[in-house]
Protein backbone atom coordinates (compact mmCIF):
# COMPACT_ATOMS: atom_id res chain seq x y z
CA UNK A 1 0.00 0.00 0.00
CA UNK A 2 1.16 3.21 -0.97
CA UNK A 3 0.38 5.98 2.18
CA UNK A 4 0.17 9.54 1.26
CA UNK A 5 3.03 11.41 2.55
CA UNK A 6 3.53 13.43 5.15
CA UNK A 7 2.80 17.36 4.08
CA UNK A 8 4.01 20.62 4.97
CA UNK A 9 1.61 23.61 4.04
CA UNK A 10 2.84 26.75 4.13
CA UNK A 11 0.81 29.73 3.26
CA UNK A 12 -2.14 28.02 1.53
CA UNK A 13 -4.76 27.60 3.93
CA UNK A 14 -5.19 28.90 7.20
CA UNK A 15 -7.45 25.94 8.51
CA UNK A 16 -6.62 22.37 8.94
CA UNK A 17 -10.23 21.66 9.90
CA UNK A 18 -11.81 19.57 7.61
CA UNK A 19 -9.10 19.55 5.02
CA UNK A 20 -9.93 17.77 1.69
CA UNK A 21 -7.93 14.81 0.54
CA UNK A 22 -7.55 15.95 -2.60
CA UNK A 23 -4.95 18.31 -0.67
CA UNK A 24 -3.52 15.46 1.81
CA UNK A 25 -3.29 12.68 -0.60
CA UNK A 26 -5.08 8.77 -0.36
CA UNK A 27 -3.62 5.49 0.29
CA UNK A 28 -3.39 4.07 -3.21
CA UNK A 29 -2.30 0.06 -4.26
CA UNK A 30 -1.99 -2.22 -7.25
CA UNK A 31 -5.09 -3.75 -8.06
CA UNK A 32 -2.95 -6.73 -9.41
CA UNK A 33 -1.46 -7.67 -6.15
CA UNK A 34 -4.88 -7.89 -4.26
CA UNK A 35 -6.81 -9.97 -6.76
CA UNK A 36 -9.55 -11.55 -4.95
CA UNK A 37 -9.92 -8.37 -2.46
CA UNK A 38 -11.82 -5.39 -1.93
CA UNK A 39 -9.86 -2.84 -0.52
CA UNK A 40 -11.27 0.68 0.79
CA UNK A 41 -9.81 3.59 2.85
CA UNK A 42 -11.10 5.92 5.67
CA UNK A 43 -9.78 8.16 8.07
CA UNK A 44 -9.81 9.92 11.72
CA UNK A 45 -8.46 12.89 12.23
CA UNK A 46 -6.64 14.34 15.60
CA UNK A 47 -5.85 18.44 15.32
CA UNK A 48 -3.72 19.88 17.54
CA UNK A 49 -3.66 23.60 17.80
CA UNK A 50 -0.33 24.13 19.50
CA UNK A 51 2.56 22.38 17.62
CA UNK A 52 6.55 22.84 17.43
CA UNK A 53 7.79 24.89 14.43
CA UNK A 54 3.65 25.26 13.07
CA UNK A 55 0.77 26.68 13.40
CA UNK A 56 -1.36 23.72 13.74
CA UNK A 57 -1.03 19.85 13.07
CA UNK A 58 -3.01 17.68 11.85
CA UNK A 59 -2.47 13.90 12.55
CA UNK A 60 -4.52 11.83 10.13
CA UNK A 61 -4.58 7.92 10.71
CA UNK A 62 -5.44 5.86 7.48
CA UNK A 63 -7.31 2.53 7.87
CA UNK A 64 -7.53 0.15 5.01
CA UNK A 65 -9.93 -2.77 5.04
CA UNK A 66 -10.38 -5.94 2.88
CA UNK A 67 -14.23 -6.37 2.93
CA UNK A 68 -13.50 -9.79 1.40
CA UNK A 69 -11.42 -10.39 4.64
CA UNK A 70 -12.57 -7.94 7.16
CA UNK A 71 -9.98 -9.22 9.85
CA UNK A 72 -7.26 -7.88 6.97
CA UNK A 73 -6.57 -4.15 8.19
CA UNK A 74 -3.73 -1.79 7.80
CA UNK A 75 -3.46 1.58 9.44
CA UNK A 76 -0.70 4.78 8.79
CA UNK A 77 -0.26 7.76 10.39
CA UNK A 78 0.02 10.82 8.12
CA UNK A 79 1.07 14.23 9.60
CA UNK A 80 0.07 17.25 7.75
CA UNK A 81 1.64 20.34 8.87
CA UNK A 82 0.13 24.27 8.88
CA UNK A 83 2.63 27.38 8.29
CA UNK A 84 0.96 30.85 7.91
CA UNK A 85 3.35 33.68 7.89
CA UNK A 86 0.66 36.16 6.52
CA UNK A 87 0.12 39.09 8.46
CA UNK A 88 -3.47 40.32 9.12
CA UNK A 89 -3.96 43.46 7.38
CA UNK A 90 -5.78 46.31 9.42
CA UNK A 91 -8.22 48.75 6.99
CA UNK A 92 -6.28 51.76 6.09
CA UNK A 93 -9.18 53.89 7.69
CA UNK A 94 -8.11 52.49 11.08
CA UNK A 95 -4.86 53.62 10.83
CA UNK A 96 -6.05 57.20 8.89
CA UNK A 97 -5.08 60.29 11.24
CA UNK A 98 -8.83 61.99 12.20
CA UNK A 99 -9.65 65.22 13.38
CA UNK A 100 -12.30 65.73 15.86
CA UNK A 101 -14.35 69.24 15.50
CA UNK A 102 -17.63 68.54 17.44
CA UNK A 103 -17.06 65.67 20.04
CA UNK A 104 -19.24 65.76 22.97
CA UNK A 105 -18.10 68.03 25.76
CA UNK A 106 -18.14 66.88 29.24
CA UNK A 107 -16.48 69.58 30.81
CA UNK A 108 -12.97 69.98 32.58
CA UNK A 109 -11.22 69.51 29.38
CA UNK A 110 -12.93 66.75 28.48
CA UNK A 111 -14.50 64.89 25.21
CA UNK A 112 -16.36 61.83 24.92
CA UNK A 113 -15.50 60.13 21.74
CA UNK A 114 -17.56 57.40 20.26
CA UNK A 115 -16.31 55.89 16.88
CA UNK A 116 -12.64 54.95 17.75
CA UNK A 117 -12.39 51.53 17.09
CA UNK A 118 -10.45 49.12 14.31
CA UNK A 119 -11.39 46.27 11.76
CA UNK A 120 -9.41 44.42 9.28
CA UNK A 121 -8.98 44.14 5.71
CA UNK A 122 -10.45 40.90 3.68
CA UNK A 123 -7.47 38.48 2.84
CA UNK A 124 -8.79 34.88 2.42
CA UNK A 125 -5.20 33.93 3.39
CA UNK A 126 -4.94 35.73 6.44
CA UNK A 127 -6.17 33.72 9.54
CA UNK A 128 -8.02 36.11 11.42
CA UNK A 129 -10.98 33.80 12.34
CA UNK A 130 -10.20 34.52 16.07
CA UNK A 131 -8.48 37.75 15.98
CA UNK A 132 -6.54 39.05 19.12
CA UNK A 133 -6.94 43.19 19.41
CA UNK A 134 -5.02 45.23 21.70
CA UNK A 135 -4.52 48.94 22.16
CA UNK A 136 -2.20 51.79 23.58
CA UNK A 137 -2.84 55.28 23.65
CA UNK A 138 -0.04 58.10 24.05
CA UNK A 139 -1.55 60.83 25.39
CA UNK A 140 -0.52 64.05 23.57
CA UNK A 141 1.77 62.11 21.80
CA UNK A 142 4.91 62.72 23.67
CA UNK A 143 5.94 59.14 23.81
CA UNK A 144 4.54 57.61 26.58
CA UNK A 145 1.34 55.52 26.30
CA UNK A 146 -0.94 56.18 29.12
CA UNK A 147 -3.47 54.19 28.18
CA UNK A 148 -3.96 50.08 27.38
CA UNK A 149 -6.87 48.03 26.52
CA UNK A 150 -7.96 44.86 24.99
CA UNK A 151 -10.43 44.56 22.09
CA UNK A 152 -10.71 46.98 18.77
CA UNK A 153 -12.89 49.27 20.33
CA UNK A 154 -10.54 52.55 22.41
CA UNK A 155 -13.76 54.94 22.57
CA UNK A 156 -14.05 56.77 25.86
CA UNK A 157 -13.41 60.01 27.50
CA UNK A 158 -10.26 61.70 26.21
CA UNK A 159 -8.70 65.28 26.63
CA UNK A 160 -8.23 67.90 24.09
CA UNK A 161 -4.84 67.95 22.20
CA UNK A 162 -3.64 65.63 20.15
CA UNK A 163 -2.89 61.89 20.77
CA UNK A 164 -1.76 58.88 18.85
CA UNK A 165 -3.52 55.20 19.48
CA UNK A 166 -1.51 52.15 18.36
CA UNK A 167 -3.49 48.97 17.53
CA UNK A 168 -2.26 45.48 17.59
CA UNK A 169 -3.84 42.54 16.22
CA UNK A 170 -2.81 38.93 16.41
CA UNK A 171 -4.32 36.11 14.24
CA UNK A 172 -4.83 32.57 14.48
CA UNK A 173 -0.95 31.55 14.02
CA UNK A 174 0.44 34.31 16.39
CA UNK A 175 1.40 36.98 12.98
CA UNK A 176 0.91 40.36 14.29
CA UNK A 177 0.11 43.78 12.86
CA UNK A 178 0.78 47.26 14.49
CA UNK A 179 -0.52 50.31 13.32
CA UNK A 180 -1.01 53.49 14.51
CA UNK A 181 -2.96 56.90 13.97
CA UNK A 182 -2.98 60.20 15.51
CA UNK A 183 -6.65 61.68 16.69
CA UNK A 184 -7.00 65.67 16.89
CA UNK A 185 -9.78 66.44 19.23
CA UNK A 186 -10.13 70.01 19.00
CA UNK A 187 -11.75 72.93 21.82
CA UNK A 188 -14.79 74.44 20.09
CA UNK A 189 -16.36 76.21 22.66
CA UNK A 190 -15.63 79.53 23.28
CA UNK A 191 -14.29 80.76 26.43
CA UNK A 192 -16.71 83.24 28.40
CA UNK A 193 -15.77 86.41 28.52
CA UNK A 194 -16.73 88.75 31.54
CA UNK A 195 -15.14 92.52 30.93
CA UNK A 196 -15.59 96.10 32.95
CA UNK A 197 -18.32 97.71 32.16
CA UNK A 198 -16.75 101.08 32.24
CA UNK A 199 -13.08 102.10 33.08
CA UNK A 200 -11.83 105.52 33.47
CA UNK A 201 -8.32 106.06 32.16
CA UNK A 202 -6.49 109.27 33.31
CA UNK A 203 -4.28 110.68 30.56
CA UNK A 204 -1.66 112.91 32.43
CA UNK A 205 1.28 112.73 29.71
CA UNK A 206 0.83 114.62 26.15
CA UNK A 207 2.07 111.64 24.22
CA UNK A 208 -1.20 109.84 25.68
CA UNK A 209 -1.81 106.36 27.31
CA UNK A 210 -1.64 102.64 26.10
CA UNK A 211 -4.10 100.68 27.59
CA UNK A 212 -4.10 96.55 27.15
CA UNK A 213 -6.95 94.33 25.94
CA UNK A 214 -6.22 92.65 29.31
CA UNK A 215 -7.13 95.37 31.57
CA UNK A 216 -10.56 95.39 30.70
CA UNK A 217 -10.76 91.26 31.81
CA UNK A 218 -12.58 91.44 35.06
CA UNK A 219 -13.72 87.36 35.42
CA UNK A 220 -13.16 85.95 31.71
CA UNK A 221 -12.76 81.93 32.12
CA UNK A 222 -12.41 78.77 29.50
CA UNK A 223 -14.54 75.70 29.70
CA UNK A 224 -11.17 73.70 30.46
CA UNK A 225 -9.36 75.80 33.35
CA UNK A 226 -5.94 74.53 32.32
CA UNK A 227 -6.15 76.64 28.91
CA UNK A 228 -4.55 80.10 29.13
CA UNK A 229 -6.98 82.75 27.59
CA UNK A 230 -5.82 86.03 25.63
CA UNK A 231 -7.51 88.83 24.89
CA UNK A 232 -7.72 91.72 21.69
CA UNK A 233 -9.64 94.49 20.70
CA UNK A 234 -10.34 93.56 17.73
CA UNK A 235 -11.36 89.86 15.71
CA UNK A 236 -7.71 89.87 15.28
CA UNK A 237 -5.63 88.33 17.96
CA UNK A 238 -2.73 90.40 17.39
CA UNK A 239 -4.72 93.82 18.29
CA UNK A 240 -4.21 93.55 22.26
CA UNK A 241 -3.48 97.35 22.97
CA UNK A 242 -4.86 100.77 21.98
CA UNK A 243 -3.81 104.12 22.48
CA UNK A 244 -5.36 107.25 24.21
CA UNK A 245 -4.27 111.00 23.60
CA UNK A 246 -6.01 114.24 24.05
CA UNK A 247 -7.37 114.07 20.49
CA UNK A 248 -9.56 111.69 21.74
CA UNK A 249 -10.92 114.16 24.85
CA UNK A 250 -13.69 116.76 24.32
CA UNK A 251 -11.96 119.89 24.55
CA UNK A 252 -15.55 121.29 26.71
CA UNK A 253 -15.72 118.70 28.79
CA UNK A 254 -12.43 117.48 29.55
CA UNK A 255 -13.69 113.72 28.88
CA UNK A 256 -14.36 111.66 26.42
CA UNK A 257 -16.58 108.46 26.06
CA UNK A 258 -15.36 105.37 23.67
CA UNK A 259 -17.10 102.05 23.02
CA UNK A 260 -14.08 99.47 22.57
CA UNK A 261 -14.93 95.40 22.25
CA UNK A 262 -13.29 92.86 23.81
CA UNK A 263 -12.41 90.13 22.41
CA UNK A 264 -11.19 86.68 24.47
CA UNK A 265 -9.70 83.73 22.71
CA UNK A 266 -8.67 80.17 24.40
CA UNK A 267 -6.50 79.36 21.35
CA UNK A 268 -4.42 81.80 19.18
CA UNK A 269 -2.52 78.53 16.90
Amino acid sequence: INWPKDTLLIDEICYLEDIGDEITGVPSWDEASFPCSNLTYTYDDLIFYIAEGACQKLVRTWTVVDWCQPERLWEYSQVIKLINTIQPEISPSSCSNMIYEDAEALGNCLVRIDDLTAELSENQLSCTKNPIWRYRIDLYNNGQFEISGNGNDASGEYPYGVHRVEWEVTDDCDNVTVCDKLITIQDNIPPTAYCHGEIVIPISHTDGVEIWASDLNLASFDDCPSNPIYFSFEENVSVQNMSFDCSHIDSASSSGSHEIDLWVWDNIS
